[in-house]
């Protein structure tokens, strides 16, 4: 019988021819029940010879490679004889008749390959090849302590013991198959083999405490496992910023930054460096907190740290400081820059955060930038009056509005608003005036009259109000009669010169005030007119309102805020729907003068209540009615006294004076040429005074163009000795039209 059989071992197939019955001419060499046998199993080898063998017969059991005999025997009616005593203890040796012989073997793991046979002295039976089955017995991890550095590969091993077939060698990492990255080989002694795997693995942190060990098998009922061995894997610190970043903080406060590991193997003998990120082999610190008192602004940027072990240094952490101080500005000298010319303001702003910046002329807002680090205000043409200080203001969260003046300083000639000047003065009085000169540098000037001699006899001086403002002060406290006329103001620096031409004439009326607009309202009007020249004294206004050519309202007096200045004022207790005419008195002591006429119809009263307005018309009645009665008794009474009242001449400042002013409404006859009938009062000549053109004349050659004219007749005054009962018209007289003088004048009546 034939038969074969199947060995799966690594994976490969070996097939084994095994004879059940080995038939070669003469003797047989039988394995009951196999030469397929596990180690340490038993197995009887039996040797047939042929029929009637030749004598003497004796048969003998060996190894072939190398060759050595074990047992050897000689039959003897059915019993071994001359047998030696380990094959009849220890193989237990059978005879049972001349031609079979059989011994049991227990089969060492070392017969795996070996090649058996039986043989008498004259014939060799068939060889019979054993496979004996050794199960792995043990596997062995080495090392068995385990430390890598991650990013690393490990090499372990893994080897079996002696074993048939060779074994397999399966990885594991924690519970995770990792026999893919491991290799082996097969080292065979006596027929047996020891399996060597080799795990190469790349491993991580992420490793770290993981446990790994190997699994050994050849056969399906018997595995072995290794040492598990725990996993050490090292790795450089990693290491996180506490601070938030970017970490905010004022100036000459205490800064402190914060650092912290959250994981390291080996987590102690850690270096802590602190640096700049932009200078990192310059340490500032050692240690895992830095601190940094009274943190100035030269300290903002990037600050770093990093830890180390054995294994390596850290990644860095990174915060962004950020020292926030309050504004300051940049201090530089005046700009001096010539009339007409195009100059830039500049100045650099230090700030964090960045500042808003504003500029002013005094109060008034002339740029406004925001977050800037520089500001800049062009002027594209410089003019003298541009000389000042300009304020510059800069705020930012940590303070608001730090200013610092820039000055500007204009080159220019000499200028004054006013060219030619009309001082109004008297022969006792004299005259005292001011002019203001805006130059730069500081002018000179003299006092010139008509054939360029310097004029004598006037005290003068001029003082410094700013860099460029300058005022000339004048005095004369008497005049002679010759000494009325124009002398010229002479005043020059580097940059040029202007002439200012005076003409002092004899005081006298003011000028005719000038209406600019009448608002009516429902009971009552608001009057807005221009000053003109107050003759040379000071003067005072009342507006009147007139209805029916009598005076129906008066203001209360207005004071004089200077030539050419715009004055209002307001006239109460006016009737709705009423057509008045406004006109503005101006007064000195000279005598008065009269605006233009101007009419205005107030507006109609609208009723919403028609109680109150029944009750307040039965009360007007009375009112009304009442007045009426005193009217009439007084008019009575004042008729029964003569028409004409002859006057002591008086005194100003009197009690008489007082009371002429004292009604607005009682119709006196004899006040009126005086106070209500203002038109009456003025003459019908005015002296009349011609421009001076500073233009038109030359320091050298000024000449005199207009004689002061006398006055005509004046108005009959509080002075006259008669005054007559007034029969004429309350509005002003047509006889006398007012010429305006084309100068500008000036009160020079400073002395009481």
């Amino acid at each position: 019988m034939v038969g074969f059989y199947q060995l799966f071992s690594d994976g490969c197939l070996y097939m084994y021819w095994l004879s059940m019955v080995y038939i070669a001419a003469g003797i047989t060499l039988t394995v009951i029940p196999s030469n397929d046998v596990k180690v340490n199993h038993s197995v009887e080898l039996q040797c047939e010879l042929d029929t009637n063998p030749s004598p003497p017969v004796i048969v003998s059991f060996n190894i072939q490679s190398p060759s050595s005999t074990f047992c050897t025997l000689e039959p003897n009616n059915g019993e071994c004889q001359n047998t030696e005593d380990p094959c009849i203890t220890r193989y237990n040796a059978s005879c049972p008749s001349s031609t079979r012989y059989s011994i049991q073997v227990i089969v060492p793991s070392n017969w795996n390959t070996v090649s058996v046979v039986c043989q008498s002295l004259y014939q060799k039976s068939n060889s019979v090849v054993f496979f004996v089955e050794v199960p792995v017995s043990s596997v062995t991890l080495l090392p068995t302590m385990i430390s890598v550095i991650a990013g690393q590969q490990m090499n372990i091993t893994c080897a079996t013991s002696y074993c048939n077939p060779p074994a397999n060698i399966t990885w594991y990492l924690s519970s995770e198959d990792v026999t893919d990255q491991s290799t082996f080989t097969i080292n065979r002694v006596d027929g047996l083999a020891e399996t060597v795997s080799l795990l190469l693995s790349k491993i991580g942190k992420a490793d770290n405490g993981k446990q790994v060990h190997c699994v050994a098998s050849n056969t399906p009922d018997k595995t072995v496992t290794s040492y598990k061995s725990t996993l050490n894997i090292l790795y450089k610190p990693e290491v996180i910023s506490s601070t938030s970043s970017p970490y905010i903080v004022k100036e000459g406060q205490t800064a402190t930054f914060l650092c912290r590991t959250i994981d390291a193997n080996p987590n102690t003998g850690i270096t802590w460096r602190w640096f700049k990120t932009d200078n990192p082999n310059t340490v500032l610190h050692n240690g895992p907190n830095y601190t940094i008192p009274n943190i100035q602004r030269g300290r903002s940027g990037s600050y770093s740290c990093t830890a180390s072990n054995t294994v390596g240094t850290s990644e860095r952490a990174t915060i962004l400081v950020d020292v926030q101080y309050k504004p300051s500005i940049e201090e530089r000298k005046a700009t001096v820059v010539n009339e007409s010319n195009s100059v830039s303001l500049s100045r650099e702003i230090f700030s964090n955060p960045l500042s808003n910046v504003s500029w002013y002329n005094g109060s008034q807002l002339l740029k406004f930038e925001i977050k800037v680090k520089t500001s800049n205000l062009i002027i594209q043409k410089a003019a003298c009056t541009d000389t000042t200080n300009f304020t510059l203001v800069a705020s930012n969260t940590l303070e608001w509005n730090v200013t610092s003046q820039v000055e500007l300083i204009v080159n220019c000639k000499p200028t004054s608003e006013i060219n030619n000047i009309t001082l109004g003065a008297s022969e006792d009085k004299g005259f005292a005036f001011s002019l203001t000169v805006i130059a730069y540098p500081k002018p000179h000037y003299l006092l010139l009259v008509e054939d360029g001699k310097i004029k004598n006899g006037i005290v003068h001086n001029m003082t410094v109000n700013a860099v460029n403002i300058f005022t000339i002060h004048l005095t004369k406290t008497t005049l002679e009669q010759d000494e009325y006329g124009i002398f010229v103001i002479f005043i020059n620096n580097t940059f040029g010169t202007t002439s200012i031409y005076v003409n002092v004439i004899p005081q006298r009326v003011p000028t005719n005030p000038r209406i600019n607009k009448v608002i009516c309202n429902v009971r009552s009007t608001r009057i807005q007119w221009m000053s003109s020249f107050d003759g040379g004294d000071s003067q005072t206004f009342t507006v009147y309102a007139i209805l029916a050519q009598q005076q129906a309202s008066r203001s209360e007096l207005v004071d004089d805020a200077g030539e050419n200045k715009p004055h209002s004022t307001e006239i109460l207790n006016l009737q709705p729907s009423t057509e008045y005419i406004f006109y503005v008195v101006a007064k000195n002591k000279h005598g008065s003068s009269s605006s233009e006429k101007m009419e205005c119809k107030t507006l109609e009263e609208t009723y919403t209540n028609y109680v109150p307005i029944v009750g307040g018309s039965l009360a007007g009645t009375m009112l009304l009615v009442i007045l009426i009665l005193v009217t009439v008794f007084l008019i009575r009474r004042r008729n029964a006294c003569a028409c004409e009242i002859n006057f002591g001449k008086r005194k100003r400042g009197k009690t008489g004076e007082t009371n002429e002013e004292s009604s607005h409404y009682t119709a006196i006859t004899e006040y009126e040429n005086t106070e209500r009938n203002v038109y009456d009062q003025l003459t019908k000549s005015q002296s009349e005074y011609e421009d001076l053109s500073m233009e038109e004349r030359d320091v050298h050659n000024a000449k005199m163009y207009e004689n002061i004219g006398s006055t005509a007749k004046q108005v009959p005054s509080e002075d006259q000795s008669n005054i007559q009962c007034a029969t004429g018209s309350s509005t002003p007289s047509p006889e006398r039209p007012l010429e305006r003088a084309t100068g500008v004048y000036i009160n020079t009546a400073f002395m009481n």
